[in-house]
């Protein structure tokens, strides 16, 4: 993958050999100017990547149907649940996104899809030696 600097010194990703799809260069731009790290921008890409490809349309095509059956796929296929609400926060912003600036929804299409609890570890219990140790 390379990174490109344009004139506005935006930094944008272009995965080497592919045309980056017009709308999602416009959401990744979004993202930078809402000061999103590069690693958020990418992260956030590759979950909108994932969730086209699975669909098989444009991403511009997204309906709420679309992402209660990804959300459906995504524990089918035993994505942990912080997997999953990782993805439905990037199909979230991104629809916020183009209802609100893209242009793209009358409604944000993730709006109404209930998300996943994160799961939590496990309190881990001191042994006894642990116990008796003073700090």
């Amino acid at each position: 993958m390379r990174r490109s600097v344009d004139s506005a010194l935006k930094i944008t990703f272009i995965k080497q050999g592919e045309n980056m799809n017009a709308v999602l260069n416009q959401f990744q731009i979004y993202l930078m100017n809402r000061d999103r790290s590069p690693k958020t921008v990418h992260g956030y890409s590759n979950n909108l990547r994932q969730f086209e490809k699975w669909m098989a349309r444009p991403l511009e095509s997204t309906t709420a149907a679309d992402v209660r059956a990804y959300r459906d796929h995504l524990f089918e296929v035993g994505a942990s649940a912080n997997t999953i609400s990782r993805h439905l926060a990037s199909l979230a912003l991104f629809g916020y996104w183009g209802e609100t600036r893209g242009g793209l929804f009358a409604e944000n299409p993730a709006l109404y899809i209930e998300h996943v609890e994160p799961s939590m570890l496990a309190p881990r219990w001191l042994d006894k030696a642990q116990e008796n140790c003073s700090a």
